[in-house]
C-alpha cells in the first residue's frame, strides 16, 4: 500500500497515527515516518497494519515480501589456528 493509501484505510478504520503512536508507546514522528517509508520498524509496521485490520506484508509489501538488502544472521567461522612465525 502506498503511504496515500495507509491513510485512508486509517480513516476508514476511525484510527489515527497519535492513537497507533500511543499505543505502541512511539512518537507521532515515528509512526508516520514508517507509513511514509523513511524509517523502517517491524513493530510500527505491524501496529499500522494491526489498526487497518490488515496483514503486515499486505500494508508494507516491499520491506516484508522483497529479498533481504543486507545480510542480517552471523555465520561461524570455524577456528584455524594461526602458526607462530619461526
Amino acid at each position: 500500500m502506498t503511504p496515500d493509501e495507509i491513510k485512508k484505510a486509517l480513516k476508514k478504520s476511525k484510527t489515527t497515527q497519535k492513537a497507533i503512536a500511543e499505543k505502541l508507546c512511539r512518537s507521532e514522528f515515528s509512526v508516520s515516518a514508517v507509513i511514509r517509508r523513511e524509517r523502517i520498524s517491524d513493530y510500527i509496521m505491524r501496529g499500522v497494519a494491526d489498526a487497518i485490520g490488515k496483514d503486515h506484508t499486505a500494508v508494507f509489501p516491499e520491506y516484508y515480501l522483497s529479498p533481504a538488502k543486507r545480510s542480517t544472521s552471523k555465520t561461524v567461522q570455524p577456528y584455524i589456528p594461526v602458526k607462530a612465525a619461526q
